[in-house]
């Protein structure tokens, strides 16, 4: 028995028995103690508390059947007693055998006998390594079930049985009835830009300040060129240009090239075109890079599509699906049905631009619905 004075002042408040096994604060160290100077003989001990956290967490971890049949005994009254047995039965299956089968004996439950048969189941080899422990009735309950496991019995065979229970429809899981695609050829609506010289020179009015510092010469360098369009960055003080790899592409519009180098030459901070700059070169030059070089970060898309018309509609849809904030504006005065997946996706997930998208939809409808895609905005009311 336990001699500390510390623990023998602690047990004196305690006026019923084995109230300290339920202890809050001391409740599982005392129920090891105890286990500790007993051993297995303290188990008939912890009997009343079988269903208290504090002592049944100690039941839980000793591989005896005493043990797993108190935890069994109580499982039915909390989640958390049921979960400490079937965690118990787990670790200790032979325990936990043996303990069904006593219980049975004295008393017979159809949940332990449940037990007990799903476990001469799954493990069919525990019941003669458990046999010489257990008691004559207990042993007379194993061989029952063991019997009911073997005996043979007499069904019907599926093709005796209607069809209805032998393959029942409302188990059967349900196709999935496919989504209907919409697999329309486009017609063939030209697109039209319906941008007048009077419209235009308003929106140009704002960028006059800009068209003045964007003027090329004809003595200025190609270099001199790709760096203002944004092939150019500053190291220690040092502006470095683009390298003569990218001259030749850009000689050659080999606008793939560029794209890539462009990607390289400011990684890994990134970049954008300055795209306007293209408005003062040749118009079948400019709208080529223009249509290309869309595919990447860009400025400038008012500024340009005001001056290619459209010829840089390619340019446009690269820039609607980029930058739809700054592009929606000037996509109102182009009726295409390229643009149109492009404008739904704005309507349909873009709120600061629904209504816009809106417009164009309704301004455009011949359009709008040309394309299948955009079958899926919302309908307008």
């Amino acid at each position: 028995m336990a001699t500390d004075e510390h623990i023998l002042a602690s047990l004196e408040k305690y006026h019923e028995p084995y109230a300290i096994f339920d202890d809050y604060y001391c409740g599982a160290i005392w129920s090891a103690t105890v286990l500790q100077e007993q051993g297995v003989a303290a188990l008939p001990r912890f009997a009343p508390y079988a269903a208290s956290d504090y002592c049944a967490d100690v039941l839980r971890h000793i591989n005896h059947p005493f043990a797993l049949t108190l935890l069994i005994r109580v499982a039915g009254q909390t989640k958390r007693c049921h979960d400490r047995m079937t965690k118990a039965i787990a670790a200790f299956p032979h325990a936990a055998m043996a303990a069904l089968t006593e219980l049975l004996g004295q008393k017979e439950e159809n949940s332990w006998r449940i037990m007990l048969m799903t476990m001469l189941i799954s493990q069919p080899a525990l019941a003669e390594q458990v046999i010489p422990w257990l008691s004559t009735p207990a042993v007379a309950v194993l061989k029952s079930c063991q019997q009911q496991l073997t005996q043979p019995s007499n069904h019907a065979s599926a093709d005796l049985l209607p069809a209805v229970v032998v393959s029942p429809p409302w188990l059967s899981k349900k196709k999935k009835s496919p989504i209907p695609v919409l697999d329309l050829a486009p017609l063939g609506i030209e697109p039209i830009c319906y941008l007048t010289e009077e419209i235009s020179n308003q929106l140009l009015a704002k960028y006059i300040w800009y068209s003045k510092h964007i003027t090329v010469s004809h003595e200025e360098s190609t270099t001199n060129l790709l760096a203002r369009m944004g092939f150019q960055r500053r190291i220690a003080g040092t502006y470095i240009k683009a390298p003569e790899a990218v001259v030749e592409a850009w000689l050659n519009e080999d606008y793939s090239t560029l794209l890539s180098e462009f990607k390289v030459f400011h990684s890994p901070t990134g970049h954008y075109w300055q795209l306007g700059i293209l408005t003062t070169l040749p118009l079948e030059k400019a709208v080529k890079a223009w249509n290309a070089l869309t595919l990447s970060p860009h400025t400038d898309t008012e500024y340009s599509m005001l001056h290619f018309g459209l010829k840089g509609l390619p340019g446009l849809v690269n820039s609607l699906a980029r930058y739809p904030q700054e592009a929606l504006p000037i996509t109102n005065y182009f009726a295409a049905s390229e643009l149109a997946p492009a404008v739904a996706r704005a309507f349909n997930k873009l709120k600061t631009l629904r209504q816009d998208a809106r417009s164009w939809l309704l301004k455009y409808p011949e359009h709008a619905h040309n394309r299948p895609a955009t079958c899926g905005a919302r309908q307008s009311r």
